[in-house]
């Protein structure tokens, strides 16, 4: 069980987070979330990958695809994120965006397997805008993408991986930025 500091993540671990929860504001505010919810959006944000800290570096870092067991690894994540987050008196909604941020909305996710509304909204819109960022961001294992195709395909998963409201509210925002490539 995890106790005491959080685990350190990477500066581009952190500056993934940053960028997740100015893109999940601008959501928020696309979808009329009150100043409250907005708040609570983007703190959970901030914190999603809180529990990557956890993970060995080797894993969370390697360049090619994981195995089975590092996946599993893997996918621990948001529950050890939710852990140290609880312990350390985070607001309730926050641990909540932090636990759920995987989850799918047709019930295909982890670690619940909870689907469509069952999962929180902040979750939801954590989703997208964690999805978008890791797309356009280069890692260890593959190149950025261009923004264009990570909306392509923010697109081709509404109403699978994500809700659908969220999912227009964010390409709303993002496809009049894009160039049509």
């Amino acid at each position: 069980m995890l106790t005491g500091r959080a685990p350190a993540l990477s500066p581009d671990e952190r500056n993934h987070q940053s960028r997740v929860a100015g893109l999940a504001l601008q959501i928020g505010v696309a979808l009329g979330l009150n100043e409250w919810d907005l708040g609570v959006v983007e703190a959970g944000a901030r914190l999603h990958d809180t529990g990557k800290g956890a993970i060995p570096r080797a894993i969370r870092e390697k360049p090619g695809p994981l195995t089975p067991d590092e996946w599993t690894t893997m996918r621990e994540h948001p529950q050890l994120g939710a852990h140290l987050l609880f312990e350390a008196g985070a607001h309730p909604e926050e641990v909540d965006i932090v636990l759920h941020h995987h989850e799918r909305w047709d019930g295909e996710g982890y670690p619940h397997g909870l689907c469509g509304e069952a999962i929180p909204l902040g979750a939801r819109v954590v989703a997208v805008a964690d999805t978008f960022d890791a797309l356009t961001s280069a890692r260890a294992y593959r190149a950025a993408s261009p923004p264009a195709h990570a909306a392509r395909v923010i697109r081709a998963e509404r109403g699978r991986q994500f809700d659908p409201r969220v999912a227009d509210a964010f390409l709303n925002l993002v496809l009049p930025t894009l160039d049509p490539a």
